[in-house]
């Protein structure tokens, strides 16, 4: 090598180590950092992925029920065939923008914001959570709520709490729930019913769908408000789904001896999977083809492996949240149709991450081959 390429090297590198290494690391924190804001402060507006595609892919003929992810909660909602639509809880606090926008941008398309029928459980912000940003969102034409008190409940002007019912009552001292429950009785035309078994029979005995209400009783009482979730089933075209909240097992025992419960197509699973529902007997009686677990990340252990080999040795299949996304279930005359649609923060962050890991590894090769790169064009007569 000539004197003169010695310099044209050393001009290179000095060009390479000063001016574009301080390029390189400009534009790179530049755009990590951008996609960190994206990825943080705009993921209700990052794109969900059904199965490959970027958006939800609906059937609205017959009946739609979605079991929707909403991480460690509960939210169903079901699109009837007359196009009435009922939602049944509505997950955490923490995920109802994202409920919302689900509901107003993919199932409501923007047009007509009416939920008919909203069923609350109970009041565990697993599922109660969101409730007051639908309230505020959508119009409900009725709701059907625990007999669990708000304790401040004598104060309507309803009169809601009915002391004959019982000779004692659960009283939550808590503000969201007392928020809550006001707010279903000053929804405009709205009428509030609470989730007793005959009257949820009477009321939806009309529907063209079979509803069957098993649990809970007028006069049932427990200190626990899980055990308040009704257990209902609803039947289209002969394809059962069942409902179970968070029910225990001594609840599940009791309905099995008390009712012939129907054969079940797809249940939704007890309390994200909990070993305290789910009963082998609940399973004997109904036998599930499907079962749907409304799971999150969580630290009990959900689903426990009890109910997964309960499910498994009644030859079930599980669709879980955690693993699928949100689960859509299309009834239309005997066709069944079962869909996921996945949101994955984990999974875009990670590509972003991938993509900006791409940036140092052709960044670092290139720093280490820059003089052979150099020698080489010398080499081609370019230099």
């Amino acid at each position: 090598m000539n004197q003169i390429q010695k310099k044209q090297l050393k001009r290179f590198n000095d060009f390479i180590s000063n001016k574009w290494n301080t390029i390189f690391v400009v534009v790179t924190t530049i755009t990590l950092l951008l996609i960190f804001l994206l990825t943080t402060f705009y993921k209700d507006k990052l794109e969900y992925s059904i199965n490959g595609y970027n958006k939800f892919e609906l059937n609205h003929n017959g009946m739609n029920v979605y079991y929707l992810d909403v991480g460690q909660g509960d939210c169903t909602f079901i699109e009837f065939k007359d196009g009435k639509t009922m939602l049944i809880d509505s997950g955490t606090s923490d995920g109802s923008k994202q409920l919302i926008n689900i509901l107003v941008n993919d199932i409501f398309l923007g047009k007509n914001l009416v939920i008919d029928y909203v069923i609350l459980t109970h009041s565990d912000l697993d599922h109660s959570g969101g409730m007051l940003d639908i309230m505020n969102v959508f119009s409900v034409n009725y709701v059907f709520r625990p007999r669990i008190y708000d304790c401040y409940e004598n104060d309507y002007q309803d009169k809601s709490r009915d002391e004959n019912i019982s000779s004692k009552t659960l009283d939550l001292q808590d503000n969201y729930y007392h928020n809550l429950i006001q707010s279903f009785y000053n929804e405009k035309n709205c009428t509030v019913y609470f989730t007793d078994k005959d009257v949820c029979n009477e009321f939806f005995e009309t529907r063209e769908e079979n509803f069957n209400f098993y649990f809970p009783y007028s006069d049932f009482y427990s200190s626990t408000t899980n055990d308040y979730s009704p257990i209902f089933t609803v039947n289209y075209e002969n394809k059962v789904f069942m409902f179970t909240g968070d029910t225990n097992l001594e609840i599940e025992r009791e309905v099995v001896s008390s009712y012939d419960l129907e054969k079940v197509d797809f249940l939704k699973v007890a309390h994200h999977g909990s070993k305290n529902g789910t009963s082998e007997e609940l399973l004997n009686e109904i036998t599930p083809k499907n079962s749907i677990i409304s799971v999150g990340k969580n630290s009990y252990g959900h689903p426990t492996w009890q109910v997964l080999n309960r499910l498994s040795m009644n030859n079930c299949n599980v669709y879980r949240t955690d693993k699928l996304g949100s689960i859509i279930v299309n009834v239309t005359n005997d066709n069944v149709s079962v869909k996921n649609v996945r949101f994955d923060k984990f999974y875009i962050n990670i590509a972003y991450f991938n993509f900006g890991l791409i940036y140092y590894y052709i960044f670092v090769f290139f720093m280490f081959l820059k003089k052979r790169v150099f020698l080489m064009l010398v080499g081609t007569g370019y230099y």
